[in-house]
């Protein structure tokens, strides 16, 4: 028999709401169908940034660390995915996203999260120029590691060095705008 995504409470499976919670049960039931068809309508009309503001929120909604939806997160990054796919230009989304996700996985794993997210949005950023962005990649992932390992983590041996450098190197690329 299914469980309540929230209390794991056991429900029926027409079951609109959990006797034990009061919380819709089951994955996808809060996900208005709507915004998804707003978000094609928004690309296919030439706007992949309101296609992403869109399914990025529904994203954010459904890994929240109150209401942790999985499967329906899941669906929602395949179509940001897809969306990232057809529309390179949106660079700083995507280092977003990356950021995000390794929040959202240090959350839900405990504290740890895989290290390669941090490495390919930095190797982006780097690669489109953009120490600015590289930048705020490295300090999110020392944000995320000082939480769980504690202050010792900035005594990394090179960390500090790198962060000088890439602060140098925003910072000229702030001056080139």
């Amino acid at each position: 028999m299914p469980e309540c995504i929230f209390c794991d409470e056991v429900c029926d499976e027409g079951c609109l709401e959990c006797p034990s919670c009061g919380k819709k049960p089951f994955a996808g039931m809060y996900l208005d169908p709507s915004e998804l068809e707003k978000a094609e309508r928004l690309e296919s009309s030439g706007d992949p940034e309101g296609a992403w503001r869109i399914l990025y929120g529904e994203w954010v909604a459904h890994t929240d660390r109150d209401y942790f939806d999985g499967e329906t997160a899941g669906m929602i990054r395949g179509r940001i995915d897809s969306l990232l796919g057809r529309n390179p230009a949106l660079l700083e989304e995507r280092i977003e996203l990356a950021m995000d996700e390794m929040a959202v996985e240090a959350s839900q794993s405990g504290g740890g999260f895989d290290a390669s997210i941090t490495e390919e949005a930095m190797e982006l950023a780097r690669g489109a120029g953009r120490p600015d962005l590289e930048l705020r990649v490295l300090e999110r992932h020392i944000g995320i590691q000082v939480a769980r390992i504690g202050p010792a983590y900035r005594e990394t041996p090179g960390l500090e060095e790198k962060l000088a450098n890439l602060r140098k190197q925003a910072e000229d690329y702030g001056d080139s705008d």
